[in-house]
């Protein structure tokens, strides 16, 4: 049976607050210093937390394929997918909707605010036909992303896992049992020719998760190892050569499989125990880590035209302890902003969920 620990969820929140800390660390530095540089052992460090977001985003990724795997298989091994497919929407649409809106908002503002600037780059995707592109999953596949919004391009890749996988079942449950896989497969066919490979490509990271919760004993014993393996991957990835790209794909592949060893690791070790504040800090901040994803890029997109178009600081002559002040501010700007949309928004959706189920369920015949 799949359980998870209190060891494992406290790990697992863990994971995707700090995930989110890196990623919205790394665009804090590409709006503001991208061409900032500090020397020494201070540089190292400064560049190992702040150019990481790219290879956080695995993080999410592996998570997501842990969570959602099972789901999906009960879903279909018992030929219920609406109460999935419901659950999986309502869990996207519930944070991206607001996140288009404020997107407009945002980029909207920008426009009038710096209009005497020249053009926006985002100006042209600001559209009803982006936005409902964008509502529907088909960012970089049919339109662009919405606005400034580039996160937005791996919500893209978390749908069509959702459908990818439960089609991946179907084929693998129908064929076991000896009844006939020709529209699944056929279905499965027409979704791999219709996304593209970036699409397909970063599936191979979100199957990872997707199989972990399926080994049946413990890859590494030692928590340490585990740990060391995973940091030592990171380390890797800080580097100038794996930034520039020459080993992306086979890095970002890296870290996923040794993040999931520690999810192993963790599944098999129920006996770990974290601080009571540890986990209560790590709670907190997981549960808007995903709105604080899909939120924060066009705000810091907004700050960015409004520091460096106006005389308010000089990001040029700044000390490193002044930068350090204001990434700390920045971040608590992006952090309150975020936190504020989530208790309007994500933090119902649960009783969305279920409001919405009871709606199928009453019109059901």
């Amino acid at each position: 049976m799949f359980q998870i620990s209190p060891a494992l969820s406290v790990f697992l929140d863990m994971a995707r607050a700090i995930a989110a800390l890196l990623i919205v660390v790394s665009h804090i530095r590409l709006m503001f210093f991208m061409h900032y540089d500090i020397k020494g052992t201070a540089g190292f460090f400064y560049n190992f937390f702040t150019l990481l977001g790219d290879k956080a985003i695995m993080v999410f990724f592996v998570l997501s394929g842990y969570l959602i795997a099972r789901s999906a298989h009960i879903s279909v091994s018992q030929g219920n997918l609406t109460e999935y497919a419901v659950k999986r929407i309502t869990r996207l649409w519930i944070v991206l909707i607001p996140a288009l809106i404020m997107t407009f908002f945002w980029d909207k503002l920008t426009i009038k605010i710096f209009s005497d600037i020249g053009s926006f780059f985002f100006e042209s995707r600001l559209t009803w036909e982006v936005f409902f592109g964008n509502v529907f999953f088909l960012q970089d596949i049919i339109v662009p992303r919405f606005g400034s919004n580039g996160p937005l391009w791996s919500l893209a890749n978390e749908f069509w896992y959702y459908v990818l996988f439960p089609v991946m079942l179907l084929i693998y449950i129908r064929y076991k049992r000896g009844t006939n896989i020709f529209i699944p497969v056929v279905l499965l066919i027409a979704i791999v020719l219709f996304l593209p490979f970036s699409i397909i490509k970063y599936y191979i990271i979100w199957l990872i998760g997707a199989v972990v919760w399926q080994i049946k004993r413990p890859i590494f014993k030692s928590g340490f190892i585990a740990l060391s393996l995973f940091i030592a991957f990171l380390i890797i990835a800080g580097f100038e050569f794996a930034q520039a790209r020459l080993f992306g794909f086979v890095m970002e592949f890296s870290i996923a499989m040794s993040f999931a060893l520690l999810i192993n690791f963790f599944f098999f070790n129920e006996k770990v125990t974290f601080p009571k504040a540890v986990e209560r800090t790590s709670a907190f901040f997981a549960n808007f880590s995903f709105s604080l994803y899909l939120l924060h890029f066009p705000f810091l997109s907004m700050l960015n035209y409004y520091i460096n178009n106006s005389s308010i600081i000089d990001m040029e002559h700044l000390s490193h302890y002044e930068i350090i002040l204001f990434y700390i501010v920045v971040l608590l700007m992006v952090y309150m902003y975020a936190y504020g949309i989530y208790l309007l928004t994500e933090r119902h959706t649960q009783a969305f969920q279920r409001w919405v189920l009871a709606q199928i369920r009453y019109k059901t015949p």
